[in-house]
């Protein structure tokens, strides 16, 4: 996977057990890379660019958390792909969805029977997605700060088909061994992370860091 903008310089390639680090030390280009990329992610233009063999759409295949402690998992893209997937899953079993349809209707002939009157109609089949909607399924918010974000990563990956999450200022929260910690589930759930920071810190073996500084000269180490 590749991120590329020829406005700033960048090309910034997503490999295998590495995880890149784009360091932005003037404030003007950071609020300027992090607002167009916002724009992008939004379903907005920008001069970004993500490839994986063909150009890919920011906004289906890439999520930008800005606030790390406001993860959604009640987002409407997330509950329809849980719905969306459920469902599938339940399609599979043709009769287990026609014993408790059975069971439903049988329900549902009883009470209208116990009522004085004819004019009484309902569906003779149902959604799983209604049923689901019903009884209030989704995803509840994990405990702690870096299994939230490592649970996020795993359903928008997994369910929502993003392969790459761009974190701003995540450093700034976690320790060494909780970035690590990050990184092991990265590759275990096979999808790209991209930090995006305003100031560099101490690096870690993995890290591939790419810096815009002040003089918007790009550096890679």
């Amino acid at each position: 996977m590749r991120l590329v903008n020829s406005k700033y310089g960048l090309d910034i390639i997503f490999k295998e057990n590495r995880t890149e680090i784009l360091i932005l030390e003037d404030a003007v280009i950071m609020r300027d890379v992090v607002g167009e990329l916002w724009n992008q992610y939004k379903g907005g233009e920008g001069s970004f660019l993500l490839s994986e063999g063909k150009i890919l759409k920011i906004d289906r295949c890439m999520e930008l958390i800005v606030n790390p402690f406001d993860l959604d998992f009640q987002s409407r893209k997330i509950v329809t792909a849980l719905l969306n997937k459920m469902t599938e899953i339940g399609n599979e079993d043709v009769v287990e969805k026609n014993r408790i349809n059975c069971e439903l209707i049988n329900l549902l002939n009883g009470i209208a029977g116990s009522i004085n009157y004819p004019g009484i109609t309902y569906h003779l089949d149902f959604l799983w997605a209604d049923l689901f909607k019903m009884y209030g399924v989704k995803i509840e918010n994990q405990e702690g700060f870096l299994s939230q974000i490592i649970e996020y990563m795993k359903v928008t990956s997994e369910m929502c088909g993003i392969s790459l999450l761009c974190f701003v200022n995540l450093k700034k929260y976690l320790s060494k061994t909780e970035l690590l910690d990050l990184y092991k589930n990265k590759e275990y759930n096979k999808t790209n992370i991209l930090l995006i920071e305003s100031s560099e810190s101490e690096l870690i073996d993995e890290e591939h860091i790419t810096i815009i500084d002040k003089d918007r000269c790009v550096i890679e180490r």
